[in-house]
């Protein structure tokens, strides 16, 4: 398991070591009596991404020359100076378990036994592969995936909203479904992996803006080739009403609105960025639930179009 210890530091280091005593070690098959004991480990921690580890010790005698430091039982340096009380372990995998060692070397080269310590790196931060938000804008939904070494070590899933933490979600859980959002609002969410020692991996975040609670339908009713006709419907699902309306989309290169009905328009005609009002007169407003429809009139082949918007927000589009 992740033993607790201190953050790194920004040396690298964790701090001064103390003194300890002389021991005899075994050389040869001969005991000798050596000046140096095995250093004593006081910290031994794993990164926020489990990609390196820290294990720091005590000194073990006035006699030091260097220690020797050991990843599974091989020595990784053999050489680290008598004044540096601790190592990184580097290019480690997330959620794997380490035996990490080190000894002390004293001037007449004999070696004092080995302290290990097992560490079990941070799990892997999970990758958000996805974010949804619903029609009404009240909820959002985000996926995300974990590597299949990670989840052997997975406990739980932090979920975070803004920062802050808002629930769980079970280790075979790849989504969870944020609720009680505001329309056309900007969140960012999080997701964390934590392993069954309560070791947290680092936060993978996206930032999403849930839908306006309006929906925008585009329906071709006519085409002959050189031009088509289409209705747009808009809708309001949010839970306030929409008090006068702008609807703005972009259509494909070549198209050209050339009239429109049940609405005023205030682009070009010649422009393929259409921008339509509500008329001054009638369906000014959208009540929740309610919709409203405009007609038109282009020329050009409809392909399709993007960047919709009702008054500056983006919406849910089905065409």
């Amino acid at each position: 398991m992740a033993v607790a210890g201190p953050a790194f530091a920004a040396d690298g280091h964790i701090g001064k070591p103390a003194a300890a005593a002389g021991a005899t070690v075994n050389q040869g098959g001969t005991q000798i009596r050596g000046s140096v004991d095995a250093p004593k480990i006081n910290a031994a921690k794993s990164s926020d991404d489990g990609k390196m580890a820290l294990v720091g010790w005590t000194e073990s005698g006035k006699n030091i020359d260097h220690f020797k430091v050991y990843q599974d039982g091989r020595v990784v340096d053999p050489d680290v100076k008598a004044d540096v009380p601790d190592h990184v372990f580097k290019g480690l995998k997330p959620g794997v378990k380490y035996t990490f060692g080190v000894s002390a070397v004293d001037k007449g080269g004999i070696e004092s036994d080995r302290s290990t310590v097992d560490v079990t790196t941070a799990p892997e931060a999970p990758k958000i592969v996805g974010a949804n938000s619903s029609p009404d804008g009240k909820a959002d939904v985000i996926t995300w995936r974990e590597s299949p070494v990670a989840l052997k070590g997975v406990d739980h899933f932090n979920v975070y909203q803004d920062g802050k933490k808002v629930g769980q979600s079970p280790a075979n859980g790849t989504s969870h479904v944020f609720e009680g959002l505001k329309p056309g609002t900007k969140y960012t969410f999080g997701v964390t992996a934590v392993d069954k020692q309560g070791t947290e991996s680092t936060r993978s975040t996206t930032d999403a803006t849930t839908t306006g609670g309006v929906k925008v339908k585009f329906e071709k009713t006519g085409d002959w080739g050189t031009g088509y006709q289409e209705n747009v419907t808009i809708t309001n699902n949010g839970d306030k009403t929409i008090d006068g309306w702008k609807l703005a989309f972009d259509m494909g290169k070549g198209n050209a609105v050339s009239s429109l009905w049940d609405g005023v328009l205030v682009s070009p005609k010649n422009s393929n960025h259409v921008v339509a009002t509500n008329p001054a007169t009638y369906d000014t407003s959208i009540a929740p639930g309610q919709s409203c429809t405009i007609g038109f009139v282009a020329s050009g082949t409809s392909d399709g179009m993007s960047h919709v918007t009702v008054n500056g927000q983006d919406v849910v589009v089905d065409q």
